[in-house]
């Protein structure tokens, strides 16, 4: 995976930071590279080590992989497979990207003669076809330097008004004619800027930057202070949104949205309705689309607004219809258009949305997320009922005491025959930590989780629907799968399977299917079933269009995005636990080989569709969050209570005992004067969020008389 620069080595960055004079004008220099504001120019040094060659497998036929140190495999169908090191740079504010040049040095030569072919990419394949069973064959120019560049420029993306060169160093060239590998020992990037406009998301936030920082190579100092934070308040603030109409709004039953309002608020969060009825009437758009997706700007820039609920199914809370920039299905419906609030989306005005150069002036299309959505797909009361009600229980269950939390289901189905054709490789890949194909993730902990596997590759007979709906039952955590889908079909149920379930534990699933969150193709499609029905799960991962795989091996570019979502859960350096941040995520975190021709990396971007509440925390990967107890289990008055901070990531606290005292310490003790029942609220902060708790201590003098039963009363020595 993209390892993430982390907070403290920038500061350590900083700390080394040194200002060298050279022609009048300084120069900040780090380990990484320095920054010439005379020239306006980011000058970084890359060094290589030596290539190193593999023998692989394909279609029966051997290959010679090169690979090398600190670097990704690239490759495009029917071309070389060769490493490149992708770039996540940091670009000074108020500029734009002029130039780049790639100086290389220490060029060596390295006959391959006597080894295998070279490794060739390969295409990907719809779940719904059957690959063809035979090796690629070469479709470039073998009398020429491949790749004839040093340097793959994918663009400038933005991420709250910060910009990010995505570039991919590419310091291998082969040469087919001769067998012969070139390679370079050092490589010298420099990017001319020149001014440009500050970016209009830009809110200079403290939050926003330490965000970034996990997004970009370890950023020049100077860099990174050319973006003015803003310490004061600026925002009536509302972190977390409902979009939804007014009918939903208003609902109040046993569970409504009020209820979901109040948890978060519970948690920390301030939140607020917006209602499809009054955006339409406030905001300008060429449709309500765009209507909705300029409030959501609105928010994001006025209100610090984060997290944003759709609360309603397309023809409540309509989706926007994308542009398959790569894929086979034409237009693909994906949230992500009101995540990514760069631009219009449309930069060209054509009426095809989201092309690849429809991002701010013709420059390449918005990836990067501002904020995190989710959609709560209703269409009625009771959907309102059974959304709510099962995002609140699993949120309310306990890791620890909840033993179904523990359990989690790796399905994986016969997809075709020979390499690639089996569900069970791709899914493997996300248990622990794998480094195939030069993807290193760190997925369900196996440790930590007990883990049933359903693979069909593994049993005869085949598992039934029946074996999975008792799986889900009993109680899961999630369900991660790879198989035959379609709109009203995945992983062996129909909607009316789901309906028959009776489980009242509920579990989040993720499905690299085809089409099982498509949901204009049908009243309810898999993934709105399963989130919105009584029984199944409280969230879904779930594409809206084709599910891909590889017809080579298990490095399909669904599996690539699954492999990231759990890393972004487990991998100790990113921690995201809440379901639309890894979400994203696992999409940033493949965005230096999106433009890899014939592996439909675009198309999976879009089509990874949230299905939930982006707010959620999976179990047993939580990260951050307010908990705690006290004791005695009976507190009587002038007698202290003593209270256990059982919380995760948190650097700082207040406990507010609901008599007007408060403490910051982790585990204090408190004396209550007077009798009562006090609500007691421990709000923490840590990391950039913040988090609450709030529980009812009762206070008397005179308990009502309780018994302790003892083990000799359960063994039978009783009356």
């Amino acid at each position: 995976m993209y390892k993430k620069a982390r907070s403290i080595i920038l500061a350590l960055v900083i700390a080394l930071t040194a200002l060298t004079a050279v022609s009048n004008h300084f120069y900040t220099t780090t380990a990484y590279g320095t920054y010439d504001d005379e020239n306006n120019m980011i000058i970084q040094t890359y060094s290589f080590t030596n290539p190193t060659f593999t023998p692989v497998t394909l279609y029966g036929e051997t290959f010679t992989r090169v690979e090398m140190e600190g670097c990704q495999l690239y490759g495009n169908a029917n071309e070389p497979r060769l490493p490149v090191k992708p770039l996540k740079i940091l670009l000074p504010q108020g500029t734009a990207v002029k130039n780049i040049v790639v100086e290389p040095s220490g060029e060596q030569e390295i006959s391959m003669g006597g080894l295998a072919p070279i490794e060739l990419g390969v295409g990907a394949y719809r779940l719904d076809q059957d690959p063809p069973n035979e090796p690629p064959v070469p479709s470039y120019d073998e009398t020429s330097l491949y790749p004839g560049s040093l340097f793959m420029n994918l663009g400038v993306q933005h991420f709250r008004g910060y910009g990010i060169l995505i570039l991919n160093l590419q310091p291998v060239q082969y040469l087919g004619s001769t067998h012969t590998i070139r390679y370079y020992q050092q490589m010298t990037l420099k990017v001319e800027l020149k001014q440009a406009s500050v970016n209009p998301l830009y809110r200079g936030l403290p939050e926003d930057q330490r965000e970034v920082l996990n997004k970009v190579d370890t950023p020049i100092s100077s860099v990174l202070e050319s973006y003015e934070i803003d310490e004061t308040p600026r925002f009536s603030s509302y972190d977390y949104v409902i979009i939804t109409t007014n009918d939903f709004k208003n609902y109040h039953g046993t569970y409504d949205f009020d209820d979901l309002i109040d948890q978060r608020e519970s948690q920390g969060l301030t939140c607020t309705y917006k209602t499809v009825e009054s955006i339409y009437d406030e905001y300008d758009g060429v449709d309500h689309q765009e209507q909705i997706r300029n409030f959501i700007k609105d928010a994001y820039l006025n209100w610090g607004t984060t997290w944003v609920l759709l609360a309603g199914d397309v023809e409540f809370v309509p989706i926007r219809y994308l542009y398959d920039i790569d894929g086979g299905d034409g237009t693909l419906t994906s949230d992500i258009y009101y995540q990514c609030l760069d631009g219009n989306y449309n930069d060209d005005g054509d009426g095809y949305w989201g092309e690849k150069f429809d991002g701010v002036d013709g420059g390449w299309i918005d990836l990067y997320a501002e904020v995190y959505v989710g959609r709560a797909s209703v269409d009625c009361y009771e959907q309102i009922e059974n959304f709510v009600k099962k995002t609140l229980e699993y949120e309310n269950s306990d890791w620890g005491s909840d033993v179904y939390l523990e359990e989690v289901a790796s399905v994986g189905e016969y997809v075709w025959s020979g390499a690639g054709g089996w569900g069970a490789g791709y899914v493997e890949l996300c248990i622990d930590n794998h480094t195939d194909y030069g993807q290193d993730t760190h997925g369900i902990p196996s440790n930590v989780y007990t883990i049933t596997e359903l693979y069909e590759r593994d049993m005869n007979p085949d598992w039934s629907k029946q074996d999975i709906m008792n799986e889900i039952n009993d109680g899961l955590n999630y369900i991660n799968h790879l198989g035959h889908a379609s709109p009203t079909s995945c992983m062996k149920l129909s909607p009316s399977d789901i309906a028959s379930l009776t489980n009242t534990e509920y579990s989040m699933w993720y499905s690299q299917g085809c089409h099982p969150g498509e949901l204009q193709a049908a009243d309810e499609c898999i993934a709105e079933a399963w989130t919105v029905y009584e029984h199944g799960g409280f969230a879904a991962i779930m594409n809206t269009g084709y599910g891909y795989g590889s017809g080579s091996d298990y490095d399909g570019p669904d599996n690539r995005y699954a492999r990231e979502f759990f890393d972004a859960l487990y991998y100790p350096e990113e921690a995201i636990s809440r379901i639309g941040v890894a979400n994203q995520d696992s999409k940033e975190d493949n965005i230096w080989h999106v433009n890899e021709s014939y592996k439909y990396m675009y198309h999976v971007y879009y089509s990874t569709e949230l299905f939930g509440d982006p707010y959620v925390q999976i179990k047993g990967a939580e990260d951050f969050g307010a908990d705690f107890d006290w004791g005695p289990d009976y507190p009587r008055t002038n007698e202290p209570v003593y209270f256990i901070d059982r919380s995760m990531g948190d650097e700082s606290r207040d406990w507010d005992f609901g008599d007007g005292s408060h403490s910051s310490s982790r585990n204090p003790s408190h004396v209550y004067t007077n009798e009562g029942v006090y609500n007691v609220t421990l709000t923490i902060w840590g990391g950039g969020e913040t988090d609450s708790c709030t529980k009812q201590v009762e206070v008397w003098d005179n308990w009502p008389p309780h018994v302790i039963a003892t083990p000799e009363f359960y063994a039978g020595n009783n009356p």
